[in-house]
């Protein structure tokens, strides 16, 4: 843990859908201003807790808290004025508007800014701030995967964030993007931005989260540093695998 206070609590959380138990009794904190990464293997609930942190799914048992803010019941919009926001698996845009037009639209949605020229210069901000520049005027449909993975973070930061939830952020990247995109969210981290992530890249997750948490069949088994997550016996046999010449 950091000696920061606590941003986000996960309280006993659970989702059963069904007979099916998609997440049980998993208990998390992020602290201000760390990067917080969240793996396991697929299946083991990643996707299903961030959908409960950010309203998407109410949950069938446990409470997400915003510092003093409880978050359970509250619908997605409300909580993402209260400065949480996320990317998706699946970069969702508006595909048929310019670059520039997806984050000054993102920056009108935060009702945050008022004035058309405020929220234009904010969406240069937020365009330069992740390298998109050159391509504001290009139709967000014509973008190579990378650069639709920057717009949809660009699209979550415009809302002003302080807990920003990365689904799956390397996904599909060459090793060049994803050092390029790692050190992006260190960054967005530096800004003031506190981080949680889920991510399967590994080495791009060891390399940029402050601790981890491991989830593995909807309940969680480890916690603790990179080190500490790279060196537990039941994260390797459950997850991270054996190195045979090790």
């Amino acid at each position: 843990m950091t000696n920061s206070p606590v941003l986000l609590r996960v309280d006993a959380i659970a989702k059963h859908f069904g007979g099916v138990q998609a997440v049980a009794d998993v208990s998390l904190q992020v602290d201000a201003g760390e990067i917080l990464g969240l793996i396991g293997p697929n299946g083991a609930g990643k996707t299903t807790t961030f959908n409960l942190i950010s309203g998407r799914f109410p949950p069938s048992g446990g409470s997400v808290w915003l510092e003093d803010k409880r978050l359970t019941g509250l619908r997605p919009d409300r909580i993402a004025a209260l400065g949480v926001a996320r990317t998706f698996q699946g970069t969702r845009l508006f595909p048929q508007l310019t670059v520039a037009d997806n984050i000054e639209t993102a920056v009108i949605a935060s009702a945050k800014l008022v004035g058309r020229e405020l929220q234009r210069d904010r969406a240069e901000q937020v365009l330069a701030f992740i390298g998109l520049e050159r391509l504001g005027s290009a139709v967000a449909a014509s973008l190579a995967y990378a650069h639709r993975s920057l717009l949809g973070l660009g699209i979550a930061l415009a809302l002003r964030p302080r807990l920003l939830l990365l689904d799956e952020p390397f996904a599909g990247m060459n090793p060049r993007e994803t050092v390029d995109a790692a050190q992006m969210v260190r960054r967005i981290r530096d800004t003031g931005v506190t981080v949680l992530l889920v991510e399967h890249d590994m080495p791009a997750v060891m390399s940029v989260c402050d601790r981890i948490v491991v989830l593995d069949q909807g309940r969680k088994i480890a916690e603790g540093s990179p080190a500490d997550i790279r060196a537990n016996r039941r994260v390797i046999e459950a997850y991270l695998g054996v190195d045979e010449d090790a």
